[in-house]
C-alpha cells in the first residue's frame, strides 16, 4: 500500500482520533450531526477507505 492510499492505516487512525475528539467537544446535537457527516458521510475518509477495501483482492482484504 502506498502512503497516498485510502487504506493508509496511519491516516485512518488519525481520522478516528479526530472524530473522537470532535464528538467529545460537540456542544449540541447540530454539531454532532455535522461531525457524523464529516467523519462517516459519503465523502468521508471512512467511506473512501471502504471503497478502496472493496477493490482489493481477497488476500489483501484479509490484512484489514
Amino acid at each position: 500500500m502506498s502512503s497516498g492510499s485510502a487504506l493508509d492505516l496511519t491516516q485512518i487512525k488519525q481520522s478516528e482520533e479526530s472524530a473522537i475528539s470532535a464528538i467529545n467537544s460537540a456542544k449540541n446535537l447540530d454539531e454532532l450531526k455535522q461531525i457524523k457527516i464529516d467523519f462517516i458521510g459519503d465523502k468521508s475518509p471512512l467511506a473512501k477507505a471502504n471503497q478502496a477495501l472493496g477493490s482489493l483482492s481477497p488476500e489483501d482484504r484479509a490484512q484489514f
